[in-house]
């Protein structure tokens, strides 16, 4: 035993317009759905740190 959680894969992935959500289907079934507002800043805060470490180097 690992006591890592199992790998889980998209097997869907799609942008809503209207709802403005994301969602991405799994491989087991499950289903998340993602609002696009949460998403944006999840990328800002990635690129910025991403920014920072280049610049340390």
């Amino acid at each position: 035993m690992t006591g890592q959680p199992p790998q889980r894969h998209p097997t869907e992935i799609n942008l809503h317009a209207k709802p403005r959500l994301l969602s991405i289907r799994l491989d087991d079934g499950a289903r998340l759905e993602l609002p696009r507002e949460s998403l944006r800043g999840f990328l800002v805060t990635k690129l910025q740190l991403r920014d920072q470490a280049q610049i340390r180097t």
